[in-house]
């Protein structure tokens, strides 16, 4: 949100971004909410340090002086009853026009309608081309049977909806299971996602870690600390092997740059942790053990 000071010395700069940006708002009226929001707050700071001063003259007066001093005590009451509530009703104001102004632009971002408009920067390698038509979040989720869309609209409303089965596992406390990832980093090792002690929301296991700089004495020490912590004794309230006590660190071993699949001597294979059969999981292996990633040995790139 822009300073409203800030507005006040660059009119002409915000009116221009509200047009270029499309913004319904008129400034003009922002401007005088804000005129008329300052100019109450002055007249209540003023009535109020009088009503203060009234309150230390009455015990120090004469008798000929006090009751004068009660009366316009009594006086500066009444309009401080009248002038608070208009100067909430003026702040509402100033604060719903506030909430409209939009930020500035770059000068050298292009003024446009739609997406048509924009200007590529640069571009950073090459759009995967997939073979057949992409699913969006609300198809796979309905495919998995992860929400339910009819059930709550009937009762909350046109925009509600339910999560329901593993799509469940996705509210915020619902406890949340990272198994059988490969999690690649170009530079470092990633970090591991690590349970708060007490809440128990969080589980990993069996996930495969890897950068091309990784050293055999980091490979070796990566998880140490984590496992000798009172983190890993916590997390095995939910799950009793307790986080990456199957995590590995290692190069997983693709078969191409690309190409996820892994090969034959990959250490992901068979390395993985058995899931619940209620998880989607097209590509199962059927001996039982898991390997580690999207794709298995022997299996093919997801569609």
């Amino acid at each position: 949100m822009l300073d409203i000071a800030f507005i006040r010395q660059n009119a002409d700069v915000v009116r221009a971004a509200i047009k270029n940006k499309r913004v319904d708002l008129d400034l003009d009226a922002l401007l005088a909410a804000d005129t008329e929001r300052r100019e109450t707050i002055g007249k209540i700071e003023k009535i109020r340090a009088r009503k203060n001063e009234i309150a230390q003259l009455i015990p120090k007066a004469t008798k000929e002086e006090r009751p004068r001093l009660i009366e316009e005590g009594k006086a500066v009451k009444v309009e401080l009853e009248h002038l608070e509530p208009a100067e909430k009703e003026v702040q509402k104001t100033f604060d719903a026009f506030m909430l409209r102004v939009p930020s500035i632009p770059r000068p050298e971002v292009p003024v446009g309608v739609g997406e048509e408009d924009n200007v590529e920067i640069r571009k950073v390698g090459t759009p995967r081309a997939f073979d057949f038509k992409a699913k969006d979040h609300v198809e796979l989720m309905t495919l998995h049977k992860m929400v339910n869309w009819d059930g709550p609209r009937k009762f909350a409303g046109g925009r509600s909806y339910a999560l329901m089965g593993l799509g469940g596992s996705l509210r915020a406390g619902h406890p949340r299971r990272v198994f059988n990832n490969l999690l690649i980093h170009t530079d470092r090792l990633p970090v591991f996602p690590v349970p708060k002690v007490g809440l128990g929301e969080l589980v990993t296991d069996a996930n495969l870690y890897w950068a091309p700089n990784v050293t055999p004495a980091t490979a070796k020490s990566f998880f140490d600390k984590f496992r000798k912590s009172d983190l890993f004794t916590a997390s095995q309230k939910l799950y009793p092997p307790g986080s990456t006590t199957h995590s590995i660190v290692a190069d997983p071993l693709f078969e191409a740059l690309n190409d996820y699949r892994l090969k034959p001597t990959s250490p992901a294979r068979d390395a993985g942790v058995k899931l619940p059969e209620t998880w989607p999981d097209p590509q199962r292996e059927a001996d039982g053990k898991p390997d580690i990633g999207a794709v298995p040995i022997g299996g093919t790139m997801p569609r």
